[in-house]
């Protein structure tokens, strides 16, 4: 809730509670990338669920609004990428933040999700559509 200490090689760093992180603001190419593909997309898609707003005083967070805070995300995560939970609970436990990323970006509901899931993704860009055909 409060951040952490990162130490690579002999670098110590304080690293901002998730909320507060700006990518550009990591202090290597290897947090930066991290964060960007493995962070991002899955606590993001998290942060987005109606009703879970994050209050600005650290001392407002508590155990129990962590814990509502994630059921309401999960329930929305559950809503928009359904395909995602019909993997076994036992699986999708042991599933890393980079796999939960990977299961939210468009191209992976696209390949994986059921109709429905596709149909809430957001409308491509032009630059996206160009790409696929």
């Amino acid at each position: 809730l409060l951040g952490s200490i990162h130490v690579e090689g002999d670098k110590r760093c304080m690293i901002k509670p998730y909320r507060l992180i700006v990518g550009k603001e990591l202090p290597s190419k290897e947090l930066k990338a991290a964060y960007k593909l493995n962070w991002k997309p899955i606590f993001g898609k998290m942060m987005e669920a109606p009703g879970v707003i994050i209050p600005p005083n650290y001392e407002d967070i508590d155990e129990d609004f962590v814990q509502t805070s994630f059921a309401i995300a999960t329930k929305h995560l559950k809503e928009q990428y359904s395909y995602i939970f019909k993997t076994p609970e036992n699986k999708r436990d042991l599933w890393s933040l980079s796999t939960w990323s990977q299961k939210v970006q468009p191209n992976g509901v696209r390949k994986n999700g059921t109709p429905e899931d596709i149909e809430k993704l957001p409308p491509s860009t032009v630059v996206k559509k160009s790409k696929q055909e």
